[in-house]
């Protein structure tokens, strides 16, 4: 017993502790897993040569297909289990007889354990040919789902803008007939309709800044144009709405030029403005562009009197669905900055 437990203590500080050390490492994960089987092997090699209690360490020793098996491949397993079924038969058979320090099995325990180890082989490799194939099977369905997802979301993050246009221009129209004089009764269902396009309008925005969220990024279309045109559609966007909450919302032109892709900038600048809409009670909204000393970079800046974000939540509010403490939480969902 004295042997048995020098030879696991070995193992165990020499190749079970360092592979346990080195699978931390993604890149040494191959060889994490060489040092953990050989040193199970050793155990389980010190289990066949003591015996431990009344000989019963020999039949710890079927495990080891199994861990072959699950750890490696098809073919590692086979050539682990096989080698290590080689070594025990020359032990068993041709060398153990000859020494007096191991427990003495009997022949027919030898050959039982040898015929036994190499069923359990067998089992093991049929369990891990099983497991690979449906495993194969569920990544497949896997791929085939995402890609399936990913096809849907990139739809419909590419058709929000035309989705989005009938909702904004009817929200136009009923904002315009609501500045029409009419009796009570009509100005009661035109208030009403003008609340359900609002509602419809930020349901709109949510859902498809989900969609956006799902869908992969698309890699900019950089080009030369002017920014007076971005800054223009959000004039013409922006202009009426915070007119109508008794807003100041001013954006100053500029004459410079920018490299850049105008679809994504038109985005970013679009959550940004439409943020600092919906949070300002009172006060102004401004957008103004600054060129850098150098004049090699254009930085466009929103600012808004709002209800600000603290501090501490300055990095947190780009995370997706964080919420600032400080807004109305049935007003979004929290995605406008994340996409930005």
């Amino acid at each position: 017993m004295v042997g048995l437990g020098v030879a696991e203590l070995a193992a165990a500080l020499l190749l079970l502790l360092p592979g346990a050390l080195l699978a931390r490492h993604t890149k040494r994960v191959t060889l994490a897993e060489n040092f953990l089987l050989l040193g199970v092997s050793v155990v389980f090699g010190a289990l066949l040569v003591f015996g431990a209690i009344e000989g019963t360490g020999i039949y710890w020793v079927f495990i080891l297909p199994f861990l072959v098996f699950f750890i490696k491949d098809q073919r590692s397993g086979w050539l682990g289990s096989l080698w290590f079924l080689g070594l025990s038969s020359v032990y068993l058979i041709v060398l153990a007889p000859h020494f007096t320090f191991n427990y003495p099995h009997t022949p027919v325990v030898v050959s039982r354990f040898l015929i036994a180890f190499f069923l359990y082989t067998l089992i093991a490799a049929g369990f891990n040919r099983h497991r690979v194939r449906f495993e194969g099977s569920l990544v497949e369905a896997r791929m085939q789902a995402e890609a399936t997802a990913q096809a849907k979301s990139r739809f419909l993050a590419a058709a929000s803008h035309d989705l989005r246009q009938p909702a904004h221009a009817l929200g136009l129209f009923v904002g315009r007939l609501t500045q029409v004089s009419h009796d009570a009764q009509t100005r009661q269902i035109v208030n009403g309709v003008d609340q359900a396009v609002r509602g419809l309008q930020q349901m709109l925005d949510d859902f498809f800044d989900y969609t956006r969220l799902d869908a992969h990024a698309e890699p900019p279309l950089t080009h030369h144009f002017a920014i007076g045109n971005v800054l223009d559609r959000l004039e013409i966007g922006f202009g009426s709405r915070a007119l109508e909450k008794g807003l100041r919302f001013r954006i100053r032109p500029s004459p410079y030029w920018v490299n850049s892709d105008p679809v994504v900038l038109h985005r970013v600048l679009l959550n940004l403005v439409s943020n600092a809409l919906q949070y300002t009670a009172d006060g102004f909204i401004l957008v103004a562009c600054r060129v850098d000393s150098l004049r090699s970079t254009l930085r466009i800046e929103v600012w808004d009197s709002g209800i600000g974000i603290a501090p501490q939540y300055h990095e947190a509010i780009f995370a997706e669905f964080f919420l600032n403490p400080e807004r109305d939480r049935r007003k979004g969902i929290g995605l406008g900055l994340s996409i930005v």
